[in-house]
């Protein structure tokens, strides 16, 4: 059988989907891979990625995958909100409409809190793959972050004012 550590690793990364974890167990029982590594780099398997692609990410809209690549490339929940984001996201990815790609992505069970939105380990990592075959994309993506992390930081509160809520404008910010 699978080491107990192992099957939670695999029970983790697949979040317990039943579809998945037939999947999983079905390959390493066939054999031929090495457990550990097969669950490190479960996006990765063809059945699995397959099934991924098939059921959940094929035939999504424009606007869900883009905002799906948002999502993937920020490595912790996002405010798909968030104005200065859509802003910064428009100009240097493209236009795409928030309301459409979310109403698509929550369809699917993809994204439940839009405030905070984080993908599924095994999804997040699949879109990473994939963008990692697009490496101007992937810049775009990873400038956009640059910025909006650069524009979070020059509005946080100075040291000590923390508790009083005093914060810098970013526009007032000498550059």
């Amino acid at each position: 059988g699978l080491p107990v550590a192992l099957a939670a690793r695999l029970a983790q990364r697949t979040a317990g989907n039943p579809m998945l974890l037939r999947l999983a167990l079905a390959k390493l029982r066939a054999g031929g891979a090495d457990p550990g590594e097969f669950v490190a780099r479960l996006e990765s398997q063809p059945e699995i990625a397959g099934y991924l692609l098939d059921t959940t990410l094929g035939g999504l809209g424009t606007d869900a995958r883009t905002l799906l690549e948002l999502i993937a490339v920020f490595r912790r929940p996002v405010d798909l909100f968030d104005a200065h984001l859509t802003e910064l996201t428009h100009r240097l990815v493209g236009r795409y409409d928030v309301l459409a790609g979310l109403t698509e992505l929550q369809d699917r069970y993809l994204v439940a809190e839009p405030n905070a939105a984080v993908l599924h380990p095994l999804v997040r990592d699949r879109i990473r793959v994939e963008l990692g075959t697009e490496p101007a994309r992937l810049r775009l993506w990873h400038r956009v972050v640059a910025l909006w992390g650069d524009r979070t930081l020059r509005t946080m509160p100075p040291r000590g004012n923390f508790e009083n809520g005093i914060s810098i404008p970013y526009e007032l910010i000498p550059e």
